[in-house]
């Protein structure tokens, strides 16, 4: 027969194969719009007490693997740090208030404590109450408020709210601060200050004026790179007193390549290399990967979507912004001004992120998603809790024993979204295992008695000039070219599909020869 009459049936053989090859890839491919917790994720359980305000948390996983948690609270005329603890995220210590400010005046600050456990065992907090301090505890002791250190006053002789520490290779602890710098030009704009302790914290260098801009800073993120230099990431606009900025802002980077001892200036995120660079950012976080690259991530507003760029030169300079597709913030269902995200690295060094988000931009349901950034992508979105009406808000992330990730974050009741005074906010926790090797844990050591600090006095901040000291070493304007095929690709449902219909593509063709050899035999 001819093979032109052949042709209809083939062609009907070849349609039958694609619909039977576009179910099976149905069936077996991720749908994008699920919730589940499909990465192991524990279910979360509330860590703080029902009827009590409790918002703001922090987390971090002392060498044992004991896993601590503290956040901002409240009891009649005193504004208080409440701390628990785990031995292995399951079973929690009813907690318990370690600090309690006294309020001031008619005014409720949220104490916004950060958490910082050093090579010694020592647990390290810093707390604000319109000044901020800084305490320890030895971590088995940290439970007991008689075990921590008398708290030593950081900042000068304004306002102060924000805080974040980190630590080096060589003990040397980075604190950043928020304070305001009155001025003529502002009179609510706050200041990011350094400064850093070589004692393990009983005594700080003088402080330094790192943002140095005319403007305002929140949500200072601190981290130290594998050589040790310091690099800080904050939002920036007008304002900073209780975390808030007025609109527009963005975003910042500055850094420090001897230690802490002198920074650069601070250089804007989200415009290098950005041919439409959006009308405000916020809500950034920073990590550093396993091929020794910086990653920040940050919210681009209006567009109401997730960000990222990536830096090969230590934060000189960085690629264009790339977003996190099929995910959206929360900002056109909720203005979250003082919201944030957080990175961690596993043992692999593999980059875990926590934020608040939504895969839709219709939709009004808001979830704490967790993603893991490989070294070249991203993969699928997780969420470990959605939530309908109540709002999560605050995700923080620490990483215990290599592989062990544990995820704290407030939710704010839908009542009373945004009367913390009247509302009931409870903090909760969720746990996971990534994909890492693990590392053993070391017992607690024996309980020694612990030294009272020497407090050295504050002195009063003084701005530092916009020209950098000598021996700074300047960001490099020129962006330098990345491949971005190879440094900034995206992982997304549609490649897990692609995936799937390449691998099963012998079998098609297979099919396809079967099915015409059988239409020429019965012919």
């Amino acid at each position: 027969m001819p093979l032109a009459s052949l042709l209809p049936k083939v062609t009907r053989a070849l349609a039958a194969a694609l619909v039977v090859m576009a179910v099976i890839a149905a069936m077996i491919a991720p749908t994008g719009l699920s919730y589940a917790q499909t990465t192991g994720w524990s279910t979360p359980i509330p860590v703080s007490p029902d009827g009590f305000n409790a918002w703001f948390p922090d987390v971090a996983v002392d060498a044992a693997g004991h896993v601590h948690v503290a956040w901002a609270g409240g009891v009649d005329g005193f504004d208080t740090v409440w701390y628990t603890n785990s031995a292995d995220g399951v079973d929690w210590r009813e907690p318990n208030d370690i600090k309690a400010y006294a309020q001031i005046g008619e005014s409720s600050i949220a104490s916004r404590p950060a958490l910082l456990v050093t090579q010694d065992n020592l647990l390290h907090l810093t707390s604000s109450n319109d000044s901020v301090y800084h305490s320890m505890a030895p971590v088995d002791q940290a439970y007991s408020a008689g075990a921590w250190t008398a708290p030593t006053k950081l900042n000068g002789n304004n306002t102060a709210y924000f805080t974040r520490t980190a630590v080096d290779s060589q003990g040397r602890i980075h604190l950043v601060y928020s304070e305001n710098l009155i001025s003529v030009e502002c009179e609510n704009c706050y200041h990011i200050y350094y400064r850093h302790s070589d004692d393990g914290g009983n005594t700080w260098t003088d402080p330094v004026d790192v943002s140095v801009l005319p403007i305002g800073a929140a949500k200072p993120q601190l981290l130290v790179d594998d050589e040790d230099n310091v690099h800080l990431v904050w939002e920036a606009g007008f304002g900073g007193g209780l975390g808030q900025l007025s609109d527009p802002t963005q975003v910042m980077h500055a850094a420090s390549y001897n230690r802490g001892d002198n920074w650069n200036l601070p250089t804007e995120l989200a415009t290098k290399n950005n041919p439409n660079p959006p009308t405000m950012t916020k809500n950034v976080s920073i990590g550093f990967d396993k091929n020794r690259h910086l990653v920040v991530v940050w919210t681009s507003l209006p567009e109401d979507t997730i960000q990222y760029q990536l830096s090969t030169d230590r934060g000189r300079s960085w690629t264009a912004p790339q977003p996190l597709r099929g995910l959206f913030s929360t900002w056109a269902v909720y203005t979250a001004r003082l919201d944030n995200s957080s990175i961690v690295r596993d043992a692999a060094g593999n980059l875990h992120l926590v934020f608040t988000g939504r895969r839709l931009p219709q939709e009004a349901d808001v979830s704490v998603f967790h993603v893991m950034w490989d070294g070249s992508a991203w993969s699928a979105p997780d969420a470990i809790v959605t939530l309908q009406g109540d709002v999560p808000e605050w995700p923080r992330l620490a990483v215990g024993l290599g592989n062990q990730l544990h995820a704290v974050w407030f939710v704010r009741d839908a009542a009373n979204i945004w009367d913390s005074d009247g509302g009931n906010y409870r903090v909760w926790y969720a746990r996971a295992q990534a994909i890492a090797p693990a590392i053993a844990p070391v017992p607690w050591p024996t309980p020694l008695p612990t030294a009272e600090p020497t407090a050295t006095p504050a002195p009063t901040a003084t701005p530092v000039s916009l020209v950098p000291p000598q021996g700074v070493i300047e960001p490099t304007l020129a962006v330098q070219p990345v491949d971005m095929a190879s440094m900034a690709a995206i992982q997304t449902e549609v490649d897990d599909v692609w995936l799937i219909v390449k691998s099963l593509a012998p079998t098609l063709v297979l099919f396809l020869a079967i099915a015409v050899a059988v239409v020429i035999r019965r012919r």
